[in-house]
């Protein structure tokens, strides 16, 4: 599958897919009551990123100097320059570009085996997982991304870029690309017990073993939490740049405390560099049961627990750690003044100015388990007349376990400026890791209506009350959270209960309906049905259908510039975001596309001594409403052969749909202003189609 994706103010790159797949499959009647399968399945993916800009080019050109591209030759990429602070400009640059691979390999085996009232399942499945990819620490690595910000020199983040003024500098000499590599194991049993013949019970029990990926090229690394020292693999060597980055021992600065390097070994460790946690254990639960002496009315219940498998991305945050050079130069003098202007990218050259600049870019804890959810529902479904029903469950899901990214070298907040030699590990720079501190609880009422196909009309009809909870999403989430938010840290790692709030993609409710009517006119219904051909053929055998959505906004988290770190907590150099103070109410009393939010409500510079107290995703942005329909007929030409006509369209009304408003309270130029409107689920601009299709 190909296609394109668009770069701001850069050229369009492509996108070339490609997916492999295999299934092989026995089964086998031992016995009339036992049963055994036996799979095998292959699957790989490919994809292919072209982008056509030579990173060293555009470097020459830039003119940017004291850039290291040994790394990466023949790569195309473009640095990275982010001014979007408070001007609500798009950051533009691209990351190196390349191929990457997965592959998995599957086998399982499972045995079913009916015994009485009860039929017992047990099986087994082991996959070794594979893929290599593009090291990658962040923004532009080897060819540098660089931030400016309203706060630090002229005011202006997009007047700082045209000084040539960034207020940080992030560039990653970054090493060879991955390959990594895992086995995952699953043992499974359960039991259908048919207890009586109005009640069903499932009982069942998963143990899954997920140990860490390990490198092929024998490339992790883990942060030593205490002694501030750094972890190899065994038999794994680190590059000088990096050493001296930390001031490894002996150490070249000695004012600074000196890393210990030790390997996997000595701490216990595989060479995957994290403990093999054993205890994934899954027990499932489930009831279904009839009351009375009919089939109108069913319970069910169900409880299980489920663990989310890391499929990757823990391992690739902590390759090349130990061969790649990564640091964040802060540009600000003590003074004031900048350290370095362009064409000078602020990379050091003097070991005794490198030691402490190192950044971990990301570490996982050595004791990181596997998140894990329980999940529970209760639904009771009754059948209102012979073809109308309808179902009310309450469904739930708490999850635990769920990584966070801080920042471990951070200072407690403070209403005093930041001193760096307070740092809890002085020779390092930023310490990012992957914690199990997040979290969130899912619950809502789903309530479904259900009317089967009988006198022209069917219909369902789905209603959804949630409210979705968590800390998972960080400071300002603003899209579903990945497996692992990879370089952007909490703004206050000591308070994560402060970012409790709403997930930004549940929606509060959520109404949608399908339906299908058949107009009663022509043969064969209510009628008009003595019409002769010609008017049977013009207004006899119409049927109308419609897919129609209504929901609520996603829930949105106002944000400011991090330069108002009343705080103290260098967030401008850590990369984190930072919410505002909340002085009103945000919601004006007539929303508006050019105010849908009143920015009086907000106080960009929060109170000294904290982060701002604004919750996270207690804005509410545009809803959605779309109505989809369609016009059919079906015209039978002789015995053997029809033509059916067809006529869809979306958005039937062509209600605009607003993307959500900008949210950033130091940028009022733009914030509340609603820019765009939004295409998800066929919501865009109405479109129509006509079709003919022949059956034979």
């Amino acid at each position: 599958m190909d296609t394109t994706a668009v770069n701001e103010l850069l050229p369009t790159e492509q996108h070339f897919e490609t997916n492999r797949n295999l299934i092989v499959s026995h089964n086998y009647t031992i016995r009339p009551n036992l049963l055994n399968e036996v799979r095998f399945g292959l699957t790989y993916y490919a994809l292919q990123v072209i982008f056509p800009i030579s990173g060293a080019d555009a470097v020459k050109t830039l003119g940017l100097a004291g850039l290291n591209l040994t790394d990466v030759p023949g790569v195309n990429a473009f640095p990275t320059f982010d001014f979007s602070d408070s001007t609500g400009f798009t950051p533009m640059g691209r990351d190196k570009t390349g191929i990457t691979r997965s592959q998995t390999i599957q086998l399982s085996d499972n045995l079913s085996w009916i015994k009485g009232n009860h039929t017992v399942k047990i099986g087994v499945d082991f996959r070794r997982v594979r893929y290599t990819d593009l090291e990658s620490f962040g923004g532009s690595d080897d060819f540098g991304a660089f931030t400016f910000n309203a706060g630090t020199f002229s005011g202006n983040a997009f007047a700082d870029f045209l000084l040539g003024l960034p207020s940080k500098s992030y560039i990653a000499q970054s090493g060879r690309d991955t390959r990594l590599h895992a086995y995952q194991t699953g043992i499974y049993a359960q039991d259908e017990w048919h207890v009586a013949k109005n009640l069903t019970v499932n009982i069942g029990l998963r143990w899954q073993a997920l140990p860490p990926f390990v490198s092929e090229n024998n490339n992790l690394g883990a942060f030593d939490p205490r002694n501030g020292g750094f972890i190899l693999p065994n038999q794994g060597v680190a590059r000088q740049g990096f050493l001296t980055s930390i001031n490894a021992c002996p150490g070249v600065n000695p004012a600074l405390p000196c890393a210990p390097i030790e390997t996997a070994s000595q701490l216990g460790l595989g060479n995957g560099l994290r403990e093999f946690y054993k205890g994934n254990f899954q027990p499932r639960i489930s009831v279904a049961y009839r009351p009375f002496d009919n089939n109108k009315t069913v319970f069910r219940a169900g409880f299980g627990i489920f663990t989310m498998t890391s499929l990757g991305q823990l391992s690739f945050n902590t390759t090349n750690i130990n061969v790649g050079i990564v640091r964040t130069t802060s540009n600000q003098l003590p003074s004031g003044q900048p350290a370095f202007q362009f064409p000078a990218v602020g990379t050091a050259t003097n070991p005794l100015l490198i030691a402490g600049t190192g950044d971990f870019y990301q570490n996982v804890n050595l004791h990181y388990r596997d998140p894990q959810s329980a999940q529970w529902n209760v639904t009771v479904e009754r059948q209102l007349i012979s073809d109308t029903s309808l179902r009310v469950s309450y469904v739930g899901m708490n999850s635990y376990r769920m990584g966070q990214t801080v920042d471990l070298n951070q200072q407690a907040p403070s209403a005093t400026p930041v001193d760096a030699s307070l740092r809890p590990y002085p020779n390092w720079g930023r310490i990012l890791s992957s914690e199990n501190q997040g979290f969130s609880n899912y619950q809502a009422l789903q309530t479904e209506f259900n009317k089967t196909f009988s006198h022209g009309l069917l219909f369902q009809v789905d209603h959804t009350w949630a409210k979705n909870l968590g800390n998972v999403g960080g400071d300002a989430p603003s899209v579903f959270s990945p497996e692992v938010i990879y370089g952007t840290p909490v703004a206050d790692r000591f308070d994560l209960a402060a970012n409790r709030g709403n997930i930004v993609g549940t929606r509060q409710h959520r109404v949608l309906v399908s339906a299908i009517y058949q107009l009663p006119f022509g043969k064969n219904r209510a009628f008009l049905n003595t019409m002769n051909s010609l008017g049977n053929a013009v207004l006899g055998g119409w049927e109308l259908s419609t897919v129609s959505l209504w929901q609520t906004g996603p829930h949105l988290t106002p944000i400011t510039s991090p330069a108002f770190d009343t705080a103290n907590l260098n967030l401008v150099y850590t990369g984190a975001l930072l919410r505002p103070d909340c002085i009103g109410n945000p919601v004006p009393t007539n929303q508006t596309v050019d105010q849908y939010f009143n920015i009086n409500a907000f106080n960009p510079v929060p109170a000294p001594g904290r982060i701002g107290n604004c919750g996270v995703g207690t804005l509410v942005g545009p809803g959605t409403l779309a109505v989809a329909g369609g016009l059919s007929k079906t015209f039978p030409m002789g015995e053997k052969a029809r033509v059916r006509f067809e006529a869809t369209f979306t958005n039937l009304p062509n209600h605009p749909n607003f993307a959500p408003p900008a949210v950033d309270v130091s940028a009022p130029a733009t914030f509340g202003k609603i820019n765009s409107v939004h295409s998800a689920e066929n919501s865009g601009n109405r479109t129509g189609q006509l079709a003919l299709r022949l059956d034979f």
